[in-house]
């Protein structure tokens, strides 16, 4: 078995990159002496020269050529394997757990997530669904790390941390088939002669009824699947489904001014989590 060094190979790639010995030394902070010495024992190990000193410059050989693309791989991996133990060194926990209620959906999260998987390539990351009192209880008992969701009506525990993100705009959407699809300006009176599709949670709390004849479900994306084909309208976040209306698969429709309604959208979390560099990043990224 070849017994090379990481060293030995950094010295390799850097004089090969750089085109002289003097050159990689500068670039890696060490004397011209000692980069000449590993490449020297890089070669005595392999059995084979790397370069060709016939010449003022060291030129890469035939050999030398062939093995450069796959030390820089190994010197790539490793460079990996140490952003990913660092990483975990700075992380109190290996996994990001973050409860997100439907209405949070349309904040854009992510470019959010993508950063962070770039920061932290190590980290694991777990979106949890529960409605808006779990989560607070999720997140005050240290279940998850993170809730998204609108404000519960209950104060909150004084140990969580809360902050205003948005206000939705909830309309009225509807199927192109449906009977209202090619009413002009639709009344409350008139919603209310339809079957209507509610979200309503585990805990059985319903958001914003307004038909005696409803249909409950607690996925978003649930609803989204009844209202399309055709089964009862809902009152939905309007930039949530913004392609489906550009794309004709859904309607919105025109309302009366009462039936204007917003919904706030908060994140919660634990001040003391801020020490994770990870929980930190995401809360600190998340400022609407």
């Amino acid at each position: 078995m070849k017994k090379y060094t990481l060293e030995q190979l950094k010295a390799f790639s850097a004089a090969a990159e750089q085109g002289s010995f003097s050159a990689a030394a500068r670039k890696l902070g060490k004397p011209q002496s000692v980069i000449s010495t590993q490449i020297q024992y890089l070669e005595i190990e392999l059995g084979f020269d790397l370069f060709d000193r016939s010449r003022r410059n060291p030129v890469l050989t035939s050999r030398g050529r062939a093995i450069l693309p796959e030390v820089n791989t190994l010197l790539q991996q490793n460079s990996w394997l140490d952003q990913i133990t660092d990483n975990l060194l700075s992380l109190d926990d290996s996994l990001l757990s973050i409860a997100v209620e439907d209405v949070a959906l349309g904040l854009g999260l992510e470019q959010v997530v993508m950063d962070l998987s770039q920061r932290f390539p190590a980290l694991q990351l777990e979106f949890l669904h529960p409605g808006t009192d779990e989560i607070v209880e999720m997140v005050a008992n240290e279940r998850c790390h993170i809730g998204l969701m609108s404000l519960p009506k209950k104060a909150l525990p004084d140990t969580l941390k809360v902050r205003h993100l948005k206000q939705g705009r909830l309309a009225v959407f509807v199927a192109p088939n449906h009977p209202l699809a090619k009413t002009d300006r639709v009344s409350l009176a008139e919603l209310k002669k339809h079957r209507q599709l509610v979200i309503r949670d585990r805990q059985h709390l319903e958001r914003h009824r307004i038909s005696r004849d409803a249909w409950f479900n607690e996925s978003l994306f649930s609803i989204v699947q009844l209202v399309r084909i055709g089964l009862g309208w809902s009152l939905l976040d309007e930039q949530m489904l913004e392609s489906e209306v550009v794309s004709g698969r859904l309607v919105k429709l025109e309302t009366d001014t009462m039936l204007e309604i917003t919904e706030p959208v908060h994140m919660i979390w634990k001040a003391k989590s801020e020490a994770n560099p990870a929980i930190l990043q995401f809360v600190n990224a998340l400022r609407i």
